[in-house]
């Protein structure tokens, strides 16, 4: 009876202890390098995009493979992962057009002068002048 009761056991801990103290001060380090590295490359925005989303997917990487541990699932895990991945690439790309385009030629009226803010004392007056024409 006891062997049945070790083998259970064993197969309860099936994953190596991780250090999750290690991987807290290993992301407590990478934000505030991107701190500093955001201090330093703030006149470049190109180069700091691409560092700060480097550094961001590294740090999203670690939380995911420890914290959330996907370092010890199966492969089939990554069939999920993988997928969604793309999806979000491809919904990000699909906004571009309308993240990026010029708001400026919209073709939006610009408010009267009569109908800028009013005070809701100058709503009934402005109601009756509406109205009345």
């Amino acid at each position: 009876m006891s062997d049945h009761h070790s083998t259970t056991a064993d197969h309860s801990h099936d994953h190596p202890h991780v250090n999750y103290m290690r991987i807290f001060f290993i992301l407590l380090f990478m934000t505030v390098a991107e701190y500093f590295y955001a201090m330093i490359t703030q006149d470049h925005f190109i180069l700091l995009i691409l560092g700060l989303m480097s550094m961001a997917f590294f740090k999203a990487a670690l939380v995911g493979y420890y914290f959330m541990h996907v370092k010890f699932e199966g492969k089939w895990v990554f069939a999920m992962i993988i997928p969604a991945c793309i999806l979000a690439v491809l919904v990000v790309v699909a906004l571009i057009p309308d993240v990026a385009r010029d708001r400026s030629k919209d073709d939006f009226s610009s408010p009267d002068e009569d109908s800028a803010l009013l005070s809701p004392a100058d709503s009934s007056l402005f109601a009756t002048k509406v109205l009345s024409s």
